[in-house]
């Protein structure tokens, strides 16, 4: 059975070629077609010089960030349900909190504003977004 995915959900998610999970908060809508839906990781804030400024977020806006942390948008990315069902079956993957809903809006609007974001990512978020008007 599928696992139901909405925007705000936050999953730990493998990392291609690496040995840890990461953070990665649900964007759009799982598409009914592809069944690809937008993400964005959650990372440990650096400074300024290494880390987008567009959203920030605190210790305590969501049980699994501790630390100042950002949303990366420069990896920002599109993935499919396929792999998020394989993955929490083989157990590579968990589903956590979802995101407040004031937060989620702000990551929402950072997907437009983030000066990161790789173009073909935004523009995609931009047509998804003016689809479900």
């Amino acid at each position: 059975m599928a696992v139901i995915i909405i925007p705000g959900d936050v999953f730990l998610l493998p990392i291609p070629k690496a040995s840890f999970k990461h953070a990665h908060i649900i964007i759009t809508s799982v598409d009914s077609g592809t069944g690809d839906c937008l993400c964005v990781p959650i990372d440990t804030w650096r400074g300024k010089r290494t880390s987008d400024n567009t959203v920030i977020i605190q210790p305590g806006i969501h049980p699994f960030v501790t630390k100042q942390s950002y949303i990366n948008y420069y990896e920002a990315k599109k993935i499919n349900q396929r792999d998020i069902d394989l993955w929490m079956k083989r157990g590579d993957a968990l589903k956590l909190m979802p995101f407040p809903g004031e937060w989620f809006q702000k990551v929402c609007e950072g997907m437009t504003r983030s000066p990161h974001i790789v173009p073909n990512i935004r523009h995609e978020y931009i047509e998804i977004i003016m689809r479900n008007l």
